[in-house]
């Protein structure tokens, strides 16, 4: 409310005119189409997550707050590459609305170097620091030892998930939003879930759960990195 105020008092572009407002389908459906996907995306995952949480509750409480304690981490650290990745929408869709094409490949490629440059920095500096870190959250001693055990296992890989979300933000910038959807329902939730419920039958071991991050990161990673690359070539967006 504060912020529509601040726009309605505004006497420059940014001025809000309530009474300008109208129902627009057209638009309406654009937006949908834009961002239901995401939304669907999001969900179908965390239903995915707690299936693999549900594997990781059969190793007991300790495990439990251990991996919980590094999920707070890493979704602290990772914020600076997910701004690169909620960015490249905005500016690969504005830059082929301004017809500039060649902004758009070299848009998309600085931001995605640069947000897996960024998380593999994180990734290695998280390795050797996770036993530390998750005494922020912890103080138990096998809560620690299985926390390190699957920072240690996936930190070295985040350069996979920068890409994975980096790529999806291009494609979505083209409007190809349903394209990373697939994508990571497919290798997030629907990969993920087959490996960890037969891969433990296996190996049952804590680190069998730790390895499907990577795997299903990099299985994402390279089917994003086809889809981009053919889309590159095109100069329209849906």
């Amino acid at each position: 409310m504060l912020c529509i105020i601040r726009m309605c008092r505004a006497e420059d572009e940014m001025r809000l005119e309530l009474r300008r407002f109208h129902f627009h389908p057209n638009v309406l459906r654009q937006i949908l189409a834009q961002g239901l996907p995401s939304g669907i995306q999001s969900s179908v995952i965390s239903v995915g997550n707690l299936v693999v949480q549900a594997n990781i509750n059969s190793f007991g409480a300790y495990a439990i707050s251990g991996h919980g304690a590094y999920a707070k981490i890493e979704g602290l650290v990772f914020l600076p590459i997910m701004s690169i990745s909620l960015a490249l929408p905005t500016f690969v869709s504005q830059n082929l609305g301004a017809q500039k094409y060649d902004r758009v490949k070299k848009g998309a490629a600085a931001g995605i170097l640069s947000g897996m440059a960024l998380a593999e920095l994180t990734g290695i500096l998280l390795f050797f620091v996770v036993r530390y870190a998750l005494r922020l959250f912890v103080d138990s001693d096998e809560a620690i030892y299985y926390g390190n055990l699957h920072g240690q296992t996936v930190a070295l890989f985040f350069f996979l998930l920068a890409f994975s979300h980096c790529a999806a933000g291009v494609l979505r910038g083209y409007g190809k939003s349903v394209i990373p959807m697939v994508t990571m329902l497919a290798f997030w939730c629907g990969t993920r879930i087959v490996y960890v419920t037969t891969a433990l039958k296996v190996w049952p071991v804590f680190q069998t759960i730790s390895w499907a991050y990577p795997l299903t990161w990099f299985l994402s990673s390279a089917v994003l990195l086809v889809c981009m690359l053919r889309t590159l070539q095109s100069r329209v967006a849906e």
